[in-house]
């Protein structure tokens, strides 16, 4: 079984929150332009190094996923988001990405974060070097936030880290993010121990195509 990707991500994500008119019915999003290109079609190909080891054993997956833009949907809470699908080998998920102000927020579609709410993930934008702030996200817990600008990382150039902590004594889940603005994230990994159990996940992008 493949291990759901906990946000998008942003991520692009993961772990991203927009904002509606009054109405509800349409997206308010001036800084997308510069930080998110959410463009009905844009697709992001990631290979994903997936690492599991329990008590019943451990196993590699090494596999494919690609993400990408389908529009806007106006959510049960009644605003509107934009949405997000991953396509896995074995399964499809999405994530509804929303920008309130200045606070990036990532939903799952799982019946947990289905009244929009609480979200998965939370980004502060734009970013800026040694940015640090703490969120209150799903099942309760509290995840610390640290970017910083290291410029460069592989081939890209002017590039932010956000690295992620948090969790609770039984279960720690720890992320970075390395996230190019106008781009997307080149690379994001995310770190679960929980009890007798132990899973980590590297995401590297492969290819793009923006609109």
């Amino acid at each position: 079984m493949t291990f759901r990707l906990p946000l998008f991500v942003a991520i692009i994500f993961s772990a991203v929150v927009f904002q509606s008119c009054k109405k509800g019915n349409s997206i308010q999003n001036p800084l997308s332009d510069q930080y998110f290109p959410f463009k009905k079609g844009n697709t992001w190909t990631y290979n994903v190094q997936d690492t599991f080891d329990g008590f019943i054993g451990g196993r590699i997956r090494n596999y494919d996923v690609v993400v990408s833009m389908v529009g806007v949907k106006n959510l049960s809470d009644g605003k509107d988001a934009y949405v997000m699908k991953f396509q896995y080998p074995d399964y499809v998920d999405m994530q509804f990405i929303r920008i309130i102000n200045d606070t990036l927020k990532v939903f799952s579609r799982w019946p947990e974060s289905e009244n929009f709410t609480v979200p998965k993930d939370i980004f502060i934008i734009p970013f800026f070097n040694h940015q640090y702030y703490s969120s209150k996200v799903i099942h309760g817990f509290q995840y610390n936030y640290d970017v910083t600008y290291p410029g460069n990382f592989g081939n890209y150039q002017n590039v932010f880290r956000i690295d992620r902590s948090g969790g609770e004594a039984s279960m720690i889940k720890n992320s970075y993010f390395i996230y190019k603005p106008n781009l997307g994230f080149i690379e994001f990994s995310y770190h679960l121990a929980f009890v007798d159990y132990i899973t980590d996940q590297v995401w590297k992008l492969k290819s793009y195509n923006l609109k």
